[in-house]
């Protein structure tokens, strides 16, 4: 018996000893799926037609602020806007662009009526610029976010932009 106990320990060390460093870390990586929101309030005015903002948007939320120093990857996976809150008392025409690092990767087209209170969201899904995102999130912890509209408005166009980015992220609390 004792002989029995004794070969399958040692096989075992045998087999762990065979392992990486880099594979016995591996067996410790965390993944988590997380989301990032952020609401921007937009107020087109008539005299000018125009909205342009900045938002910077932080990686580290309450499931990723345990692994700040450990994280691995960051994938965006996609990026959903959807405007809300709209107040206008007219039929309005105009457009959103969203961009970060001056490079625009959403440009839409929006149409809102008189009384309307939400909208149809746009996704985005160009996956180089998703790609270059999560490098930047992971390197940087954060971006900054372009927000540019404009419209057909002869009064007061208000409304909330939410902003919500879809992410697959790997950790590692032995790195």
């Amino acid at each position: 018996m004792k002989n029995t106990l004794f070969k399958s320990f040692g096989a075992l060390f045998i087999s762990l000893s065979l392992l990486s460093c880099d594979e016995v870390k591996e067996l410790a990586d965390v993944k988590l799926d997380t989301n990032l929101s952020e609401t921007i309030s937009l107020t087109i005015d008539p005299d000018s037609n125009t909205f342009s903002a900045t938002e910077t948007i932080s990686l580290l939320n309450d499931d990723l602020e345990t692994y700040a120093d450990k994280l691995k990857s960051v994938e965006i996976t996609k990026i959903v806007c959807t405007p809300k809150n709209i107040q206008t008392s007219e039929d309005v025409a105009g457009s959103i662009t969203l961009s970060e690092g001056g490079i625009a990767f959403l440009d839409e087209s929006f149409s809102f009526s008189s009384g309307q209170t939400t909208a149809t969201a746009y996704t985005v899904s160009n996956t180089a610029a998703l790609q270059a995102m999560g490098q930047k999130l992971l390197s940087q912890k954060s971006i900054s976010m372009g927000v540019a509209a404009s419209a057909n408005n002869t009064e007061t166009l208000n409304f909330d932009l939410e902003i919500t980015l879809f992410l697959k992220v790997v950790a590692n609390p032995l790195e």
